[in-house]
């Protein structure tokens, strides 16, 4: 059986989850033959991104703080 860190499995979600959300944007504003403001279209969908990966890293950093783990310090190094 694999193990994994739970903070590499945080991080891998989260990437899911923002491929997700740029694709599900790319797919609707083609499907929209583009006629929306492309203004919009960048701000929600950059923005929705940023808001993910900075939702996140604030949540990861809060739990490393309550579990008392040294910044960086959260991966395993394999020999």
């Amino acid at each position: 059986m694999m193990n994994i860190n739970i903070f590499e499995a945080a991080r891998r979600i989260s990437k899911v989850v923002a491929a997700i959300w740029i694709i599900f944007w790319i797919v609707k504003g083609l499907d929209s033959n583009m006629q929306g403001n492309p203004i919009y279209f960048a701000s929600v969908s950059f923005g929705g991104l940023f808001f993910i990966l900075v939702i996140t890293w604030v949540i990861g950093w809060i739990v490393r703080k309550f579990m008392g783990i040294p910044g960086k310090k959260d991966r395993r190094k394999i020999n």
